[in-house]
């Protein structure tokens, strides 16, 4: 590995750092790594044009997953949490009178599908389609579950 930086988040310290082995970067929770040394070995570079900032704000509380386009569909209450998830700066577009579309990048990850559940349908997974699918596969293994 070689380490770029701590970050704070959901009161929990993460490593961030590349995987000399996989060639991606990667996130570890502090608290739970065990079997760490530290070696002489120099670090490999920070990848060229790597965004830190945009690294963290795109990995939902640090899990990571492969960086995806979506596009999700808010009532239009629903816009603070999309500015606090995404920033200001994110790209929306009216959809109705009562909706927006809001364009983000986002980890394909299950911390993702979690953090849309709880707005009970008001913000929507618009596309890509093979997201939503996932999304429902989740959703409806969920319930099965329940049915057990």
């Amino acid at each position: 590995m070689s380490p770029y930086a701590l970050v704070w988040d959901d009161n929990h310290y993460y490593m961030l750092a590349f995987s000399d082995d996989r060639q991606i970067m990667v996130n570890y929770r502090v608290d739970r790594m065990c079997n760490t040394e530290m070696t002489q070995e120099t670090a490999v570079p920070m990848p060229a044009g790597f965004d830190m900032d945009e690294y963290v704000q795109h990995q939902f509380r640090m899990f990571a997953g492969e960086e995806v386009e979506v596009v999700l569909e808010c009532r239009n209450e629903m816009m603070k949490y999309i500015v606090d998830q995404f920033g200001e700066d994110v790209e929306t577009r009216p959809a109705s009178e009562e909706t927006f579309f809001a364009k983000v990048s986002v980890a394909d990850s299950p911390t993702f599908y979690g953090w849309v559940f709880p707005f009970e349908g008001k913000v929507k997974i618009a596309e890509p389609q093979e997201i939503q699918d996932k999304y429902m596969a989740m959703v409806k293994a969920a319930a099965a579950q329940m049915q057990e």
